[in-house]
């Protein structure tokens, strides 16, 4: 039997709000960290592919190996024993490079585009879920985590690890801006990135970067 008390949708609606509130971010900070990730994207790529044909000369040596193990034994150089344990021990590692290159799979291309997806989401879940059909608000609200409960007419979601990430971003950038004020309305883009690339907590590179902590979130995804 529920025992939780009855709570209205307009009560909710707006608590639900709130949550899209601690990450939404302003479209200035939106257009700079996409291009940041771009940028990060191109570097991440030129590595991935270094790696993935290091994985590739590794498995033809080891397809190599195998081979001569094969003329080997027909030369009667190696026994029938052998031959088993030792190709045996090379389809092993050959299966371990199989498995990194399918990992590989999961290119930086594919991690750019999640990231797009939640910076994206972070800018208009809060516009969304206010302005929205009943269907646009089930969707921000299925977005934005699972495990939704409502205790004593408090809802409790789990949110998603990204958007975890991006909710420190948004309270920092919030703070940026705050202090922009009266004169923020007259900034360019220029001048808004020029900012947050000498902040500190947002500057790429740095630790703390919410652009950096977001690529480590995507990556165990």
């Amino acid at each position: 039997m529920c025992t939780q008390r009855y709570i209205e949708e307009k009560k909710l609606n707006k608590q639900i709000l709130a949550e899209t509130e601690k990450l939404e971010i302003p479209p200035e900070f939106h257009e700079w960290a996409v291009k940041w990730y771009r940028v990060q994207n191109q570097k991440d790529s030129a590595f991935a592919s270094r790696i993935n044909d290091n994985l590739h000369s590794e498995r033809k040596a080891c397809l190599d190996k195998i081979d001569s193990l094969i003329d080997m034994r027909a030369a009667r150089e190696i026994s029938a024993e052998d031959l088993q344990r030792r190709k045996g021990e090379l389809l092993k590692e050959k299966l371990r490079i199989d498995e990194l290159i399918t990992d590989a799979g999961d290119t930086a291309e594919k991690r750019l585009e999640r990231a797009i997806e939640y910076f994206d989401f972070a800018r208009d879940a809060r516009a969304t879920f206010k302005e929205g059909d009943l269907e646009k608000r089930k969707k921000v609200l299925n977005n934005l985590g699972s495990n939704l409960t409502l205790k004593d007419r408090k809802i409790s979601i789990s949110i998603e690890k990204p958007l975890i990430v991006l909710q420190s971003a948004a309270k920092e950038v919030s703070a940026i801006h705050r202090r922009l004020e009266p004169r923020k309305h007259q900034l360019g883009q220029r001048d808004f990135e020029s900012v947050y690339s000498q902040n500190p907590r947002l500057l790429p590179g740095r630790d703390s970067n919410p652009n950096k902590r977001l690529q480590r979130a995507l990556s165990y995804r």
